[in-house]
C-alpha cells in the first residue's frame, strides 16, 4: 500500500480523474481523498515512485510525496 500526496486536486472530478489514471494500469487500485489531497494506492506488485509521478503528471497533477504504508 502506498500513500501519495498530490497537489492540484480541487473537486470530486479531480479525485475521479486521478483514480482513473491509476486504475487504468493493470494491478493498481487507487482511492483519492480530496480533503487530505492524497491517494491511497494498492498494487499487486511493487511500484516505483517514478511510475507514480508519471501517472500523476499524465492525469494533470503533481506528486508531492510518496511513501509505503505497511498494511
Amino acid at each position: 500500500i502506498y500513500e501519495l500526496k498530490v497537489d492540484g486536486m480541487h473537486c470530486s472530478n479531480c479525485a475521479r480523474r486521478i483514480e482513473n489514471g491509476f486504475n487504468a494500469n493493470d494491478g493498481m487500485w487507487a482511492t483519492a481523498d480530496l480533503s487530505q489531497k492524497s491517494v491511497r494506492l494498492l498494487t499487486k506488485r511493487p511500484v516505483e515512485e517514478s511510475t507514480c509521478r508519471q501517472i500523476t503528471s499524465d492525469s494533470g497533477y503533481t506528486l508531492i510525496s510518496f511513501k509505503t504504508i505497511n498494511s
